[in-house]
């Protein structure tokens, strides 16, 4: 009879075990799909502000592709994250500011796009000075990234978290 109680025990024990074991690798599973959108994000942004760099420098609307196609990719990455991070505050107001600001980014470059062409290719200082608005822009949405990956690396790493502590 003791020996049922004791694999009955262990039998409960591994069951529990199993069980956190597998809530735990979701979790990870949860960070690194958010990590990943995250990067897909920055990416998507980088290649629509390189085709419209690529436009000015060489006035070939084929380097535009690049910038429409990212805008929409963004987007899509933006609803993805919404939905991944919906169980989470802080970070579903972190995306909020993200995409005002990818807004911003958007407005900027279409203005710098339409300003080159209004003055045949040549560029005015107003074009300029939005460039620096824009940098200024994409710096403030890297630190918000950062803070997202730093919450879900810190989410994941949370001692009570832990694969490892099973």
């Amino acid at each position: 009879m003791t020996a049922v109680v004791v694999l009955f025990i262990a039998f409960l024990l591994n069951f529990y075990t199993s069980r956190k074991l597998i809530e735990k690798a979701s979790q990870v599973n949860h960070t690194t799909d958010v990590l990943n959108n995250l990067e897909f994000l920055m990416s998507y942004i980088k290649d629509g502000e390189a085709g419209v760099r690529g436009f000015l420098l060489l006035n070939d609307e084929a380097f535009l592709k690049p910038y429409h196609d990212s805008h929409a990719n963004a987007d899509s990455v933006i609803r993805a994250l919404r939905q991944i991070t919906s169980d989470d505050n802080i970070q579903q107001q972190r995306l909020d500011s993200i995409k005002k600001l990818i807004n911003n980014t958007y407005a900027i470059l279409a203005y710098d796009i339409n300003t080159f062409k209004a003055n045949n290719g040549v560029l005015p200082d107003s074009v300029r000075s939005k460039t620096y608005e824009g940098v200024t822009i994409m710096d403030s949405i890297r630190v918000l990234v950062k803070r997202m990956q730093g919450r879900e690396q810190m989410i994941v790493q949370t001692p009570s978290r832990k694969i490892g502590s099973y």
